[in-house]
């Protein structure tokens, strides 16, 4: 509690770390300007990337979080750490961007109840790029089934880019229900 009024506390999840200075750090300096603890999460975070969040006011937070694989049991492992460090945390609200701490993050944040959660979309990545093959076509269905999970789950989501935003549309069972496009 600061000046008898509790702190909200906001976590930044991330999947590469200094992604969180170099495109989040503006959001997370406002974010502690306007009094709210935030917790920037990442996997394998440097020691620059440290010193530089912890400059910016930031609670910096490792977390086992493997971007490059499709194994179910590395992204089980995944969703077990999210959910402890959620607990642990109790956040208000989390903030996630790039597809799997959006999804994953969406699955842990639902199970410990985590109030509010909002996907930021910077891009839909590969799965969603146009070319043939089956591990494209396979990726884009398990995305677009994570990404609707994720939405469901979410109070906002924000789109940088308005042609993200229309892919969703264009297929109705994929669209999420409330949005906006930054």
């Amino acid at each position: 509690m600061v000046g008898g009024e509790t702190v909200r506390t906001v976590v930044v999840l991330g999947s590469y770390a200094p992604s969180l200075i170099t495109f989040r750090g503006p959001l997370i300096a406002a974010l502690i300007a306007r009094g709210y603890r935030v917790v920037a999460m990442a996997h394998l975070i440097d020691p620059t990337t440290r010193d530089r969040l912890i400059s910016l006011g930031a609670e910096p937070r490792e977390v086992s979080l493997i971007n490059n694989s499709t194994s179910l049991r590395g992204t089980a492992d995944s969703v077990r750490a999210l959910i402890a460090s959620f607990r642990e945390i109790r956040p208000d609200t989390i903030i996630a961007y790039t597809v799997k701490p959006v999804t994953l993050g969406a699955i842990a944040a639902a199970h410990v109840g985590v109030p509010s959660f909002v996907p930021l979309v910077t891009g839909l990545g590969f799965a969603f790029t146009k070319g043939p093959g089956i591990k494209r076509r396979l990726s884009r269905l398990v995305a677009s089934l994570l990404y609707r999970c994720a939405f469901r789950r979410s109070h906002a989501i924000v789109f940088q880019n308005s042609d993200d935003l229309e892919e969703f549309r264009a297929r109705p069972a994929r669209a999420p229900h409330r949005s906006c496009c930054r």
